[in-house]
């Protein structure tokens, strides 16, 4: 909304922006000689929003195998790993003993 409140409560709430929110001319300037002196060859912070997001979505998968850890009263929570997780990767960090999985 034009006076910049927040519309939604929580993060359950948020839609993400789709394609079709789009709209369907878009025209975008950039302003010419306006260097950025503070960054980067001039870079206007173009780059850096996706990899905060990618590293927070890496932050909350290592804080997710630690809880595991912590609940199977490991010593050590720290998850540790390199990028990308994967499914084989976060069982092993896991330490699940598949033995005790049950069918009800």
């Amino acid at each position: 909304p034009a006076t910049g409140r927040a519309v939604t409560n929580n993060t359950w709430e948020y839609k993400v922006p789709y394609s079709r929110d789009i709209p369907v001319d878009l025209r975008v300037t950039l302003l010419k000689d306006r260097p950025n002196e503070n960054f980067s060859l001039g870079s206007k912070v173009v780059g850096e929003p996706p990899l905060i997001l990618a590293e927070a979505a890496l932050l909350a998968l290592q804080n997710c195998i630690g809880e595991v850890r912590r609940q199977q009263n490991y010593e050590s929570t720290y998850a540790g790993g390199d990028a990308p997780f994967t499914v084989e990767k976060i069982t092993l960090a896991c330490d699940i003993d598949t033995s005790k999985f049950t069918v009800v």
